[in-house]
């Protein structure tokens, strides 16, 4: 049991990493063929907590409404800056660690705020929905 719990983690592991720049409800990735091919509804949701329990992936709470979208986030080149979401496209884009560091020593160093770079995405155009 434990060897397919491993297969279907690492199949959704993999799944989230070719999907990075991506915010995905439960739904959207039970659509996608190596996912409902392999994985049942109920060991996605398994598995998904596991990966949030683990920081694997991040949650938020999906734009107007109440559904939850999901996230991978690497460890070593994600989860300590802040990231960028295009409104038009639903583009995300990783601010760099120089660009981040700047942000949070301008706004703590005018408004005396520290921004939790875990739960802080900016949201705007990016350049190719803008033109």
């Amino acid at each position: 049991m434990k060897e397919y719990s491993t297969r279907q983690r690492k199949l959704l592991t993999d799944f989230f990493k070719s999907h990075c720049d991506e915010q995905l409800t439960v739904k959207e990735i039970a659509q996608f063929n190596e996912i409902s091919d392999n994985i049942s509804k109920s060991a996605l949701y398994r598995n998904m907590k596991k990966m949030l329990s683990d920081g694997v992936i991040q949650k938020y709470a999906k734009d107007g409404g109440r559904e939850f979208v999901y996230q991978y986030i690497d460890k070593d080149k994600c989860a300590w800056h802040l990231h960028l979401k295009c409104t038009g496209c639903g583009k995300i884009i990783h601010l760099d660690d120089d660009a981040t560091e700047y942000v949070k020593l301008l706004i703590k160093d005018k408004n005396n705020f520290s921004i939790n770079e875990h739960k802080t995405i900016l949201y705007g155009l990016c350049n190719t929905c803008s033109q």
